[in-house]
């Protein structure tokens, strides 16, 4: 048996937002679902095949699957793990328009991790349809009841340059959080304005390990600096990908049941 995989499950490429960045242009979206067979067959198969495995359930916006879908996911994990279920971990990437406190509380008792998308004000434009202001709500929710979630920020083309200014807000409400660079590619690559110089992104991205680095009461860690630190620490990482290599450890299933 194989020691670990990450998967990608995506339950829909349906979503309720138009992200300017978005891989996945309009026209690959569906109202598509995953089966509960092709759902079962998954969970089934990694768990024969490997010996522990991190679920992330993507899309699209994963939670326009419905809180049964999850329910469902998370019973048929407890079936195939039976009394291992430290060896099953679960994600949900969600652009947070849909959590609610009963989910919410869900996630928590079931040890789900809740992935937030969120540039904390700083978007300049790349999420047009999300309410700021709820999602800042759920975010200070979660954080007041100490639950597992995680917040994604978005580094483009707009917003390069508030990288110190984003951090410096995360700080301020003891939120962790990880810049994530955008990709040209699907929407992005149709909105010039979102396009990244890497210089740029690079200069900025320094500019905010000083400032982290040297702040030695800040109570938040920011990736992926850390995850640069951590590799300088110990056994250098020669991979520009902060998880070395991700050949034979990542696959991702689509809602019709194609696999990459």
């Amino acid at each position: 048996m194989k020691q670990s995989l990450f998967v990608i499950m995506k339950p829909t490429l349906s979503c309720n937002a138009q992200c300017r960045h978005c891989y996945h242009r309009p026209s690959e979206c569906s109202d598509l679902v995953m089966s509960n067979e092709i759902l079962e067959k998954t969970i089934r198969m990694v768990r024969e095949e490997y010996d522990s495995a991190w679920y992330i359930w993507h899309g699209g916006e994963p939670l326009l699957a419905g809180e049964q879908f999850f329910k469902k996911a998370t019973n048929l994990q407890k079936k195939y793990y039976v009394d291992s279920m430290n060896r099953c971990g679960n994600t949900i990437q969600t652009n947070g328009t849909l959590l609610k406190s009963r989910f919410i509380e869900f996630c928590r008792e079931n040890r789900i991790n809740l992935g937030v998308s969120y540039e904390c004000g700083f978007d300049k434009g790349l999420r047009p349809d999300i309410d700021g202001k709820r999602i800042e709500s759920v975010l200070d929710y979660m954080s007041k009841k100490n639950h597992m979630f995680s917040v994604t920020a978005t580094v483009h083309g707009g917003n390069v340059n508030d990288m110190l200014d984003m951090y410096q807000k995360f700080r301020s409400k003891g939120i962790s959080f990880c810049y994530s660079p955008v990709l040209k590619m699907g929407c992005g690559l149709d909105n010039e304005d979102t396009y990244l110089d890497p210089n740029e992104y690079s200069k900025n991205l320094i500019e905010v390990f000083d400032a982290w680095i040297t702040d030695v009461s800040t109570p938040i860690t920011v990736l992926p600096l850390m995850q640069y630190f951590n590799s300088f620490l110990s056994a250098p990482n020669v991979s520009d990908c902060a998880h070395s290599s991700c050949l034979t450890k990542w696959i991702c299933v689509y809602p019709n049941g194609d696999v990459y």
